[in-house]
């Protein structure tokens, strides 16, 4: 259901700690019903979750999306996000825009749920993996999936193929987070 595929360590991972504190200022309120309080930037492309959904440019960081192809090759669009202490994402299937393989870097602690849908009046039985700073993990986003209420501040990248049908429904626009005004 969910596989580790890589971990990121030392400098490395330091620095995309860096990155992260550092773009905290270009962070917005989740627009996803499943996770109050977090906080959030759309990476490469913007998707507002709509039934019909709008697709427009997102942010853009040639480090951040080298980052992606390089643990999801020719990603189409990507999240980053901010758990602060307390906020969790409750169980849930990302929305329909997405192909079912997503990868995710954990930034942090946190411990992720995953559960297979069951016989109806059935309970749903998660399972439990405990994600360690640095970690990536690919799974099927389509499976029911979460994050417990996180104890310390934790960040989070993930990746996502679009499906080809809402590949041609990118609108060009002006997303106000397109520049960057100071590099480091």
């Amino acid at each position: 259901m969910l596989d580790k595929i890589g971990k990121i360590q030392g400098q490395h991972l330091q620095d995309l700690h860096d990155w992260c504190e550092n773009h905290r200022y270009l962070l917005k309120p989740t627009i996803s019903r499943y996770a109050k309080e977090r906080k959030e930037l759309w990476i490469r492309r913007y998707c507002d979750l709509k039934k019909q959904p709008r697709i427009t440019e997102g942010f853009r960081d040639e480090r951040l999306e080298a980052l992606g192809d390089r643990v999801l090759p020719d990603f189409d669009i990507g999240l980053l996000l901010l758990y602060q202490q307390g906020v969790k994402i409750n169980l849930h299937r990302d929305h329909t825009v997405f192909s079912s393989t997503a990868v995710s870097i954990n930034l942090g602690q946190a411990t992720f749920l995953m559960a297979e849908m069951v016989q109806k009046g059935e309970k749903l039985q998660p399972q439990y993996y405990h994600l360690t700073d640095g970690e990536v993990i690919r799974f099927n986003c389509k499976i029911l999936h979460g994050i417990q209420a996180v104890n310390k501040e934790r960040w989070c990248i993930v990746f996502w193929h679009l499906k080809d049908k809402f590949r041609n429904t990118i609108t060009k626009n002006n997303y106000q987070q397109n520049l960057v005004l100071f590099q480091d």
